[in-house]
C-alpha cells in the first residue's frame, strides 16, 4: 500500500470522478513521477497503546485544569481576598484551612486566634 504524502496536491490535480481510465492513468503517471510517496506502515500495537494513553493524558489534564478554574470561581466567590493571603492556593495549609473553615460565616466567627 503506498502513502501519498502531499494529500492536497492529489486532490488539486484533475483526476476526474467520471470512468476515464486513460486520462486517469496518465494523470497517476505523471502525479506518480512528480510527488514523492512513503510506504505505509502499520502502526504496531505499542505505537497504538502510546496513542491512546497520550490522549487520555490530555484528556484528564484538560478536566483538571478545568476542575482547578471552577474552584478558583467559587473561591473568588465566597473569599474574594484568598488569593492574596496565600501564594499557592492548592498547597497543604491552604486547602486545610479551606477545610477547616469552609464558609465565611464559620471564619468570622472563629476569630483572628484560631485562623492563626
Amino acid at each position: 500500500m503506498v502513502w501519498i504524502s502531499q494529500k492536497v496536491k492529489a486532490k488539486k490535480s484533475s483526476l476526474r470522478k467520471v470512468k476515464t481510465d486513460a486520462v486517469d492513468a496518465y494523470q497517476l503517471c505523471e502525479l506518480y513521477y512528480k510527488e514523492e510517496f512513503e510506504v505505509h506502515k502499520q502502526s504496531g500495537i505499542q505505537l497504538l497503546n502510546l496513542r491512546l494513553l497520550t490522549r487520555q493524558f490530555e484528556s484528564i489534564t484538560d478536566m483538571y485544569v478545568q476542575a482547578k478554574l471552577q474552584f478558583q470561581a467559587v473561591l473568588d466567590q465566597v473569599f474574594p481576598d484568598y488569593r492574596g493571603i496565600f501564594g499557592d492556593l492548592y498547597s497543604k495549609i491552604p486547602l486545610l484551612s479551606l477545610k477547616k473553615f469552609s464558609t465565611s460565616e464559620i471564619t468570622i466567627k472563629a476569630g483572628e486566634a484560631k485562623l492563626l
